[in-house]
């Protein structure tokens, strides 16, 4: 096959900058409900008397000697963050005001209360074992009983991947001529147009001005030379036995 030029047109400026923001529209809500399983958080990391409380988007250190205590909580309600299954977290009300909530979403159980200043719950597996190691400074992780896992709604959001993948993919499109057959291929379809059975006629008008798609080549059966005698007259008879006039 021999390939022949296309011509490009100029990418706008502004179509990078476009095309970012819409794939990280169409991203962040299935990142959300993906990342805190893989990442196995929220996670309360403990290192030289310093812990730490992370989830996906936050992070608060409470510094030695704050107070703390183990007390049951309910959360009342969500003032911003996630309620996932496993992944609770962000700012809640309880029965004694605002709180900062990395936990499992375990309601009505003994939780640690930290006296910051919006106070902090945490849910961990063993608090005990958490309380030891920040008190003493030693280092570890701790996570609460029920790890993350992803929303039943994750399924809904499988109809956003083709469309992801039709912004971040280049635009294809090759001519090439294999013997008397023009090949045009896209990213999707293959057109193939022979030079016996195919009429085309060269424009110097821009189609995107003027319609929605390019005019495409006609594609006819072959046609002989020999011009079709019309219907309903006969040829004169010529030769010996032809007539003439009287």
């Amino acid at each position: 096959m021999t390939p022949l030029p296309v011509q490009v047109e100029e990418t706008p400026r502004w179509w990078p900058a476009a095309r970012l923001l819409l794939i990280l529209s169409l991203l962040i809500l299935p990142a959300l409900l993906l990342l805190p399983p893989v990442l196995k958080l929220p996670a309360y990391s403990v290192q030289g008397g310093t812990l730490t409380a992370r989830s996906l988007g936050a992070r608060v250190v409470i510094p030695p000697g704050t107070p703390v205590q183990s007390q049951a909580i309910t959360l009342h309600g969500k003032l911003i963050g996630s309620v996932l299954p496993g992944y609770t977290v962000g700012l809640f009300r309880t029965p004694t005001g605002r709180a900062q909530v990395f936990s499992d979403g375990s309601q009505g159980r003994s939780a640690l209360v930290f006296a910051t200043r919006t106070p902090t719950v945490l849910t961990p597996a063993d608090p005990q074992a958490l309380l030891r190691a920040w008190q003493v400074g030693e280092n570890g992780t701790f996570r609460p009983a029920r790890p993350a896992r992803p929303d039943w709604t994750l399924p809904l959001l499988l109809p956003l991947v083709p469309i992801a993948v039709l912004l971040l993919a280049r635009p294809r499109l090759t001519y090439r001529l294999d013997g008397d057959t023009l090949t045009v291929r896209t990213a999707a379809t293959t057109l193939r147009f022979p030079r016996h059975d195919t009429r085309a006629t060269l424009t110097h008008t821009p189609w995107a001005r003027g319609c929605s798609a390019p005019p495409r080549p006609v594609t006819t059966p072959a046609r002989s030379s020999a011009t079709p005698e019309p219907a309903g007259r006969s040829r004169p008879q010529r030769g010996p036995h032809a007539q003439g006039r009287p």
